[in-house]
């Protein structure tokens, strides 16, 4: 059965990554991940796309690149890996990329990578910020409730004051 190896890029986290992967079906399996399949290689079957996948990773590590922890298809984003990556693959593919293209793909894929650590980024910063919000709610209320103890138990206080005034104890 045909199989296909893919590279990929995107966020993940607040953090720009790459992605070696395998996959029976492209379009499912970029919507799982989230993040854009830029380029894919069709291998006759599913141990060929194996090894071809293993090499890929290693040609990243190979070039310096770095595992995200406790994974072992997914890396830091680094563009000239990543570059160097997308010719090597183009090149399996047969099809034409050449230094030109190379100058002028790195000043995109590095505005890309960027841009969606940016948006991840922010994507965190606003979960942390609701958090924050429900936090506040939360100690507004527990607030509320302290002073209603704090009401009742100073009118508590002031009658047993003014009764004790009145017995003349006081």
């Amino acid at each position: 059965m045909q199989s296909n190896v893919y590279i990929a890029r995107g966020a993940r986290g607040g953090t720009a990554v790459m992605k070696v992967g395998k996959t029976n079906n492209i379009r499912q399996r970029q919507s799982e991940l989230d993040i854009t399949i830029e380029m894919s290689i069709s291998q006759p079957d599913e141990a060929g796309a194996l090894d071809l996948e293993a090499q890929l990773r290693l040609f990243i590590l190979s070039r310096g690149g770095k595992k995200l922890p406790r994974t072992t298809d997914w890396f830091y984003f680094d563009s000239d890996i990543y570059i160097a990556l997308y010719a090597t693959v183009a090149k399996l593919k047969g099809e034409p990329f050449n230094d030109i293209a190379l100058i002028l793909l790195k000043p995109l894929i590095q505005y890309e990578a960027a841009r969606d650590e940016a948006l991840s980024q922010r994507d965190v910063a606003l979960v942390q910020v609701d958090l924050w919000k429900w936090q506040v709610e939360r100690l507004k209320e527990e607030l509320a409730a302290e002073k209603a103890v704090s009401t009742q138990w100073q009118i508590r206080y002031d009658a047993l004051k003014e009764n004790l005034e009145a017995k003349g104890g006081g």
